[in-house]
């Protein structure tokens, strides 16, 4: 929903009011009824309305409504009209308050607009938002569906329930609806690279290169997809394009952990002799898990450990992956133990391309 009333709004409220009043608090007119001071309250909180630009704003504009909600003997339309638009200001305050990071207080403000009105769709859409930024992709999800039932030509509620989805491991799902969204807004660079993320994950790589380079097109200062393009062409063995990639992404971000992870891994596990290289794939690793601190999770530490394998260091290799194979998720496990073999082997792991390995998938959409 735009900052502006809807024209019928507009006209109800010509509708309950007796002509143009002056903006004072209602308060202080003493010799107005119940039901004017009513219509002042409201003609003030319709101004702020349109014109309302901060938080304070937007309490005022609140608190204005809830004396009219307060006032016993109101007519039910007018009522209806000022719990609707009481609505609309919380959950204008809780966009301001969102922008700021305030997530959890903003949170309040949205699931207070949509009691005030449930079929606000814009409510609707960050609450479910909301939702997804604390874990509860299932309300998330049920939030959105509102949402796009209520107003389904807004490309970002298609988005972030294509996130919700992708968060559930739902691919399938999520690429419906960053489809849907890119039909919506064709020029918004986070919808093809989230999308790509999806067919990357179903290992579709042409699909998700084609995603990303629609995403670097758009934008060419997002580090992101150059790193996830950088992946998906070492997965189809296309190694020296991966490595331009990661150097690219380097070069708009020199202190970007996550595309050290990337030429650690692929000069650490590449099957091609002449891409490996033991001490960059050692040097690469330590890097990324001291950029990244405590966000460097197992991923990491798989990285060190094949680039401490490809060196000959396997005690160290199996001390590292052991510690992965602790921390890794149950779908992982399987992946991890082996290589964790391997290392107790002296055996250092060799990634081979996806075409190689059988994984070509069908380049249908789902």
């Amino acid at each position: 929903m735009s900052r502006r009333i809807s024209q019928a709004a507009v006209t109800l409220l010509i509708l309950l009011t007796a002509g143009p009043l002056a903006a004072q608090d209602q308060n202080q007119a003493p010799g107005l009824t119940a039901a004017q001071k009513a219509d002042r309250a409201i003609r003030q909180a319709y101004d702020l309305s349109q014109n309302g630009k901060d938080e304070a704003d937007f309490i005022q504009m609140a608190e204005l409504l809830e004396s009219v909600l307060q006032e016993p003997n109101l007519a039910q339309k007018t009522r209806d009209y000022a719990a609707r638009l009481k609505g609309w200001a919380h959950n204008r305050r809780g966009e301001l308050l969102a922008k700021e990071g305030k997530e959890k207080i903003a949170a309040i403000q949205f699931e207070t607009a949509v009691e005030l009105n449930p079929n606000h769709w814009k409510a609707r859409y960050n609450r479910g938002v909301s939702y997804s930024l604390e874990g509860q992709i299932d309300k998330a999800i049920d939030e959105l569906n509102t949402a796009i039932d209520l107003n389904g030509g807004y490309a970002r509620s298609w988005f972030n329930r294509g996130e919700a989805f992708y968060a559930q491991g739902k691919l399938r799902e999520s690429i419906r609806d960053y489809t849907q969204a890119i039909r919506l807004d064709r020029e918004n660079a986070l919808f093809y690279h989230h999308r790509g993320h999806s067919y990357y994950l179903q290992r579709r790589y042409q699909q998700a290169i084609s995603d990303y380079d629609r995403s670097i097109e758009l934008n060419a200062e997002d580090v992101d997809p150059y790193v996830y393009r950088g992946d998906a062409y070492a997965e189809l063995g296309a190694y020296e394009q991966a490595i331009q990639d990661y150097r690219r992404a380097l070069a708009l971000d020199k202190n970007l952990g996550r595309a050290y992870l990337s030429v650690a891994w692929l000069l650490a596990t590449c099957p091609d002799d002449d891409i490996r290289n033991e001490k960059q794939a050692l040097a690469a690793a330590k890097k990324a898990i001291s950029l990244d601190g405590e966000a460097a999770g197992h991923r990491y530490l798989e990285a060190l450990a094949a680039a401490q394998a490809n060196a000959g260091e396997f005690d160290e290799a199996q001390e590292t992956q052991q510690k992965v194979v602790e921390q890794a998720p149950e779908q992982l496990q399987v992946d991890c133990r082996v290589r964790l073999v391997l290392y107790s082997k002296k055996q250092p792991y060799r990634q081979q391309p996806a075409a190689a390995a059988g994984e070509w998938r069908s380049q249908v959409d789902p």
